[in-house]
């Protein structure tokens, strides 16, 4: 049976709070989940054991450590903070020859960019609500138009924005 490894960057690792002690919303799995998944594994016969995140993947490529390759590496992180963050894991285990689970980093970041997806899919023959992407230098005027109600989603975010 084949030994399988968690990636994960856990809730502890991150600030809650910012520069102005405002709660920072952080969806990170906590490390006791990841744990408890681990466990739950184990006690099902499983050889599985904690890899660890984007900062241990990133010292395994940068240090050339050795790493397993017959090991099924199970992706449950989001990455770090920065914007496309979700598509930092497939990234290094591309580079560092290892199978993991999730999707591949190009399908990874366009699912991560909501504007593209929708092209991509439209492209495609199915149909999507009318839309539009507002930058820094978009027209604003355009926006006096819309008609209610309307949702409005950060383009590259999850739940929130950093």
């Amino acid at each position: 049976m084949p030994k399988i490894s968690i990636i994960s960057d856990f809730r502890e690792s991150f600030p809650t709070k910012d520069t102005n002690g405002k709660t920072i919303f952080n969806d990170h799995p906590r490390k006791q989940s990841i744990e408890a998944v681990c466990d739950s594994l184990k006690n099902k016969g499983y050889d599985c054991s904690i890899f660890g995140g984007v900062p241990e993947l990133t010292a395994a490529f940068a240090n050339n450590e050795p790493i397993d390759k017959n090991a099924i590496y199970v992706n449950m992180s989001d990455g770090m903070t920065q914007p496309y963050s979700r598509v930092q894991i497939p990234i290094l285990c591309d580079m560092l020859g290892i199978k993991y689970s999730g999707s591949g980093p190009f399908e990874v970041a366009l699912m991560t960019n909501k504007h593209y997806t929708k092209l991509a899919v439209q492209e495609k023959g199915i149909l999507c609500p009318q839309g539009m992407l507002i930058t820094e230098n978009y027209n604003h005027n355009k926006i006096n138009g819309m008609n209610f109600p309307v949702m409005i989603k950060p383009n590259t975010e999850g739940l929130v924005s950093w």
